[in-house]
């Protein structure tokens, strides 16, 4: 079992300059065992990483793109434009 009694404030951040994806937090231990997902809005998965690290996207065209991963037991989901 896995317990979720010890939470970590993150964010999930874009950099537009360096276009890269990434996650932050104080304790980016905590975020290790997170698994990312970005797709296209069609649901075709172009990336998979874990959330500590960075996931370059400088060979994607300009546009919308779904951001996904659980966290807690919890889904969650965040729409990236480039």
């Amino acid at each position: 079992n896995i317990d979720y009694s010890y939470s970590v404030d993150y964010a999930v951040k874009y950099d537009r300059n360096r276009e890269v994806i990434c996650f932050v937090s104080d304790d980016m231990e905590a975020l290790k065992n997170v698994n990312v997902s970005l797709y296209t809005v069609g649901a075709r998965l172009l990336y998979s990483f874990t959330a500590d690290k960075e996931q370059p996207l400088t060979e994607l065209p300009s546009g919308t793109y779904i951001v996904h991963w659980v966290y807690e037991g919890k889904s969650h989901s965040a729409k990236l434009k480039k």
